[in-house]
């Protein structure tokens, strides 16, 4: 509760744990985007972690690898903010999870701030890119932006047509 996470913690062993997800039903033909918060609690110690999904909340159901194993760099203050695409095969419910890897004797992995995006068409238009943004010179309470409008969807395939770019911020 104090670190408003879900952390993975000190073990004298190698870690073979998993923190799996409540249900999320999912739509197949469907694609969705998973996003998390990872960090390791301290740069001296290496900690490793996996992500994968499955159908059941068993690690033994967690055969669909989206995150290979990974070792995480730096440590609270230098959160990794992940997003993977999540496509489901069928409909159903889901359950994700990430599996502690790290070696014996390692420090802590804090996982926060887990979305599900709702579900999007395979032809909605990929994300912008090239973005750059600059405070106002004069200091003014406004910035100063561009970016490149998305040339293709979420599939890979070339848009033809783009309606309108909509900039929102959180």
């Amino acid at each position: 509760e104090y670190y408003g996470c879900f952390k993975y913690d000190y073990c004298d062993n190698k870690a073979d744990d998993w923190l799996i997800t409540p249900a999320f039903y999912l739509e197949a033909g469907r694609i969705y985007e998973f996003s998390y918060s990872i960090a390791a609690g301290h740069t001296t110690y290496k900690e490793r972690y996996a992500l994968a999904m499955g159908v059941a909340p068993i690690a033994a159901a967690m055969v669909t690898e989206l995150v290979p194993p990974t070792e995480l760099e730096g440590d609270l203050s230098t959160p990794l903010v992940k997003t993977v695409t999540v496509k489901p095969a069928t409909t159903g419910n889901y359950y994700i999870g990430w599996h502690a890897l790290s070696d014996p004797s390692q420090f802590m992995i804090q996982v926060k701030d887990v979305r599900m995006s709702a579900p999007m068409a395979s032809g909605s238009p990929a994300g912008a890119t090239d973005i750059t943004l600059e405070r106002d010179p004069v200091g003014y309470l406004k910035m100063h932006g561009s970016f490149k409008a998305p040339a293709v969807d979420i599939s890979g395939n070339t848009l033809t047509t783009l309606g309108k770019v909509t900039v929102t911020r959180e």
